[in-house]
């Protein structure tokens, strides 16, 4: 209870001093850094030691359990012949038996206890049943922080400052902004509840918790309960706990040379001192005593029982799990207050909320009116281009003003300085213009102009500045007269004729005199047209007698243009999309069938025909990949046309031996079985029944 009420004190203490805070002392202040918990815990509570109970010891590893290859009798069947006592070999029996017990009985013990220490804290920190009572009981503990309080003042302080401001500057800009409202000034506080939607803390504000600080803070010498041989068990052991917890192999803690001769022996020379009958013994009494010390620490070995050995497992597991336990409770405390402390400054920051705002209001409201009714505020109203010529549309090289208002909402009288700037423009211009207060002047006079090398249809903006603030004003530039969309084009090459047709808009205000052109084969064909204010007109050219195989081809172009007195204003340049290698179109094999039947073609024609066709091949061939089985195939047995190869065959089957000029057909079937082999893919079926159904053409 006692440190209950000293907590309480805190909290009220720092109630009383966001109490205490003056309206004009409500200024904003900088980002509150985040606060370095220190994990302070209330004497009086006590949780329950058994709501976690340690586990088992699982059964010791059987990688690291002790094999034994010499057997007690041979060993006993050795040591049964006598030798005298200086002997070096007897030295060496009695220094290996002396080692081996040692290594049994401290070595031993000490590795399995580390082993076991380091499953028990592993499995412990994966328990989560210690952490459910201290992360709440941190949680309560965090939020009761007297930082939290303060914190949170702070915090609200802060955004009572910005929502008051924000508040006020929209209640005083709504009576000035209105021109025929006459401003009271009314500082009466709308309230928190008003305010709430501004008010939104995000947090965190403290520092999380990192989970290696908390074995910084609890090395293996804190775990509760430790016994001497355990404390022993640690001497010397550089095992970091961080590390050693996380990795789930023994063989990071145990250490399994202590039950190895030769590092007994190692062990057992560095501490022999100066003057011991080793370091009199010469390089073959070392040799023998070396034999012996190996042969009995072996023996001996065999003949201990290691029960007691892996007793050190158990001990070990038992004692890392309270380790592990501890570290686990501590992380949940830690994460819990770093939760509770948030929480805490959440809840002081929305208690002090309501009570600093109503202060801050009044402040800013008064700030807000003063400035408002003692200084001039002008402002853009309305703002656009206007055209020189009054038809609503800027042209290259055209003069341009600005219209619109510009209203003082303030006040006070002053005067306005206004610029404009743009990269359209020639040159930017400025003026200053008086306004009384609470009223409205018309633009001042700004020369400008459209600068002659604006492409059409650019889209631009004005840079409007009104003393410190700006506003762009888009502009649109192009010539009143446009051709709508693209002009579309009609071929009929069998025939030899192409219809041109086209669609003038004005986007200006007056009706205006087209001038289009359409130039192609030929003289241009020209025409002029009425065009009404933000209509459109349309015309057209045909033109006859071009030659059949440049349609097929589309070879073709036109230039379409529309003018106005003599100006140009739009322009386009069509094209005709190729007949031949439009599959839906029948007109090439038309064409060719067509010239199979005249008796005089020139070698020219055929040619260009010829190659056409393999166009319309390839064309063919890439349908018929992208489609569902072979459709050369179908046409080959069914004598169908469902490819242009097929409607090919068709089409010359039917008249084949009739033809006066048999010139156009004889030997493309040859040409396009050579087209076969060199078209892209690997479709070796399709390829072979193309070449089956290429035979038929001739």
């Amino acid at each position: 209870m006692r440190t209950t009420s000293v907590l309480t004190l805190a909290a009220l203490t720092g109630l009383a001093a966001i109490g205490v805070v003056h309206a004009d002392d409500l200024a904003p202040r900088k980002a509150v850094p985040k606060v370095a918990l220190e994990y302070k815990r209330d004497p009086a509570a006590r949780r329950d030691p058994d709501d976690a109970p340690a586990k088992s010891a699982p059964d010791l590893p059987d990688d690291l359990k002790v094999v034994v290859t010499v057997s007690p009798q041979v060993a006993a069947a050795r040591r049964g012949a006598p030798r005298p006592a200086a002997d070096p070999e007897t030295l060496g029996d009695k220094a290996g038996e002396t080692m081996a017990l040692e290594a049994t009985r401290e070595w031993g013990w000490r590795q399995y206890w580390r082993a076991g220490f380091q499953r028990g804290a592993r499995e412990a920190l994966n328990d989560p049943r210690p952490a459910t009572w201290e992360r709440r009981e941190g949680f309560r503990y965090g939020r009761l922080d007297p930082r939290a309080m303060t914190v949170g003042g702070s915090i609200a302080q802060d955004a009572a400052v910005d929502a008051a401001a924000g508040i006020a500057a929209d209640r005083v800009r709504a009576q000035f902004a209105d021109l025929s409202r006459d401003p009271r000034n009314d500082p009466a506080s709308p309230g928190a509840a008003a305010a709430s939607s501004r008010f939104m803390p995000s947090g965190p504000w403290a520092d999380q918790p990192v989970f290696d600080d908390v074995f910084a803070a609890m090395p293996f010498g804190s775990a509760p309960g430790l016994s001497r041989d355990a404390r022993a068990a640690l001497d010397g052991w550089d095992a970091q706990p961080a590390g050693l917890t996380r990795d789930a192999s023994a063989s990071r803690a145990y250490d399994g040379a202590w039950k190895d001769s030769a590092y007994a022996f190692a062990v057992w020379r560095d501490r022999q001192r100066p003057g011991s009958y080793w370091t009199k013994f010469g390089p073959g009494e070392r040799d023998r005593f070396r034999a012996a010390f190996f042969e009995s620490f072996d023996d001996t070995f065999a003949a201990v029982d290691l029960r007691q050995v892996y007793a050190g497992w158990r001990v070990g597991y038992a004692d890392g799990w309270r380790y592990g336990r501890a570290v686990n409770a501590e992380w949940a405390y830690r994460q819990g207050y770093a939760d509770g402390f948030n929480d805490g400054v959440r809840a002081a920051a929305a208690m002090s909320f309501g009570f600093l705002f109503d202060k801050a209001y009044a402040a800013a409201y008064e700030r807000e009116y003063q400035n408002w009714s003692r200084n001039p505020r002008p402002a853009l109203e309305d703002v656009h281009v206007v055209d020189a010529g009054g038809d609503g549309v800027v042209e290259p090289g055209e003069r341009v003003m600005l219209a619109g208002n510009i209203v003082n909402y303030g006040g006070a009288d002053g005067t306005a300085d206004v610029s404009v700037h743009g990269t359209i423009l020639t040159a930017g211009d400025d003026a200053s213009v008086r306004v009384a207060a609470r009223s409205r002047v018309p633009m001042p006079r700004l020369v400008l102009a459209v600068a002659g090398n604006v492409p059409p249809r650019t889209q631009a903006d004005l840079v409007v500045g009104l003393d410190d603030d700006r506003q762009k004003v888009p502009v649109y530039v192009s010539w009143p007269l446009e051709l709508a969309n693209e002009p579309s084009i009609e071929s009929d090459p069998l025939r030899g004729t192409v219809r041109v047709a086209l669609a003038v808009a004005n986007r200006s205000r007056n009706p205006m005199r087209a001038e289009t052109s359409i130039a192609g084969s030929g003289e241009p064909r020209r025409d002029r047209l009425d065009v009404p204010a933000g209509g459109t007109a349309t015309t057209e050219a045909v033109y006859d007698g071009l030659r059949p195989l440049d349609l097929l081809a589309g070879t073709p172009r036109f230039d379409v243009s529309v003018a106005r007195d003599g100006t140009l204003q739009d322009t386009r340049t069509v094209t005709l999309a190729p007949a031949s290698t439009d599959l839906s179109s029948p007109d090439l094999v038309s064409y060719m069938i067509e010239l199979a039947h005249t008796q005089r073609v020139p070698m020219r024609d055929i040619t260009q025909a010829r190659a056409l066709l393999m166009d319309r091949m390839r064309a063919d061939w890439q349908r018929a990949i992208a489609a569902d089985g072979n459709p050369y195939k179908v046409d080959f047995e069914e004598g169908s046309a469902s490819t242009a190869l097929g409607e090919l065959v068709r089409a010359v089957g039917g008249t084949k031996g009739r033809f006066a000029n048999p010139d156009v057909f004889d030997g493309a079937g040859s040409d396009i079985s050579a087209l076969a082999e060199d078209l892209p893919g690997a479709h070796p079926m399709l390829r072979k029944w193309m070449k089956k159904l290429a035979k038929r053409v001739g």
